[in-house]
Formats: structure tokens, sequence, C-alpha cells
């Protein structure tokens, strides 16, 4: 599972749980023995307790002082919470990582940032290390491709629907060409199998 929005949300919580979709604290819960391998995006809210360091200014959803990250550590999962240490996870067995309390920072504001513009800084928030789509289908793939038995990979771009939900056409053709980027990491990766 493979989101820019949080990992309960609508399309992953559906690849992840038997619940409604709003009752993402429930799926996030589901999630611990739904089989995935790879669980990566936003929405660290759903999975860590109140006063955790690690959601910075992002209040929990929990009603509990349950720790599901350190629960999916205990499972085997290798945890990343940055792009740097998403870049040099290597081949974990599995991995879980959250680069955001909430939804992640649009791409547009991703780019932006890295180009000192304040406002795009702004919208990062406390968690300006924040990885590409294309980076989190690149190491999803390395965690995947040692199952001898194949694997299915859900990938969303879940920005494209919210930007356009917000009136934001610009950041929702950025979040377009962030997903066709991927889509291009996806096929060079089978293409490169091919000819094995």
């Amino acid at each position: 599972i493979v989101s820019t929005v949080a990992v309960t949300d609508s399309t992953p919580g559906a690849f992840s749980s038997h619940s409604i979709r709003f009752a993402q604290t429930a799926i996030a819960e589901q999630m611990l023995s739904a089989g995935h391998s790879v669980i990566l995006g936003g929405g660290a809210k759903y999975f860590l307790p109140p006063g955790n360091p690690l959601l910075a200014n992002i209040p929990s959803a929990r009603s509990d002082e349950r720790n599901l990250v350190e629960e999916f550590k205990r499972a085997g999962f290798s945890f990343v919470s940055t792009a740097s240490e998403l870049e040099h996870s290597g081949r974990a067995e599995k991995l879980l990582g959250f680069f955001h309390g909430s939804e992640m920072a649009s791409r547009y504001d991703r780019n932006r940032a890295k180009d000192g513009v304040y406002t795009a800084k702004e919208a990062l928030g406390q968690f300006p290390d924040q990885p590409t789509l294309e980076l989190m289908t690149r190491q999803a793939l390395n965690v995947l491709s040692k199952n001898p038995n194949g694997f299915f990979l859900m990938i969303e771009a879940g920005s494209i629907d919210r930007e356009l939900h917000r009136m934001d056409p610009n950041r929702a053709v950025d979040e377009v060409i962030e997903l066709d980027k991927a889509i291009g990491i996806a096929k060079t990766w089978a293409a490169e199998r091919d000819r094995d």
C-alpha cells in the first residue's frame, strides 16, 4: 500500500480492512493483520498515541495509548519517517513508513520548498523531508520483488482528488505528473524483469 494521503483513507483502506471508510483508527488496527509487506504514506495520527513526538504538531486520532508503529516493528517491519530514511532503507523484509501525521504535502509544495519558497516550507510544516511517490514506488518494489510468488502493489496519488476538491487545479496537475513518474518507475522495473 503506497499513497500520498493517509494510508487508512478510502482506497488504501479498502485494500486493508473490513470497516467503514471513516473508522480510520479501526482500519489502522486491521492493517496490522492484513498481510501487507509495505505500507508507505501519510496518516501517522491513526497509528500513534497522543503526545508521540513523530506526530509533531498533528493531534493523534487515537483515543487510547496504543502505539501501532511499535506493534508493526514487533511484527518484523522496518520503520522510516523521512525521505532520507526511506532512501537508505535498503531491501527490508517488510517496510512501514509515515511521512506526515495527516496527509503528505503536495508535490507542488514539496518542490517549491526545496527551492526555498517560504510559503511552501510552511505547507510542509514540521515534516520537511517527505518523499516523492516515485521514491516510495521504487522502495516498495525493492521490498516486494524479494517474494518469489509475486505480489500486488497498490499505488495511489491520492492528492489528485484532494487538490481538485480544494479547487486547486495547478497542484492537481503536479500530482498527476507525480503519478506518471511513479508509473514510469514501475514500468521500467517490469521491463527489466521481462528481459531476464
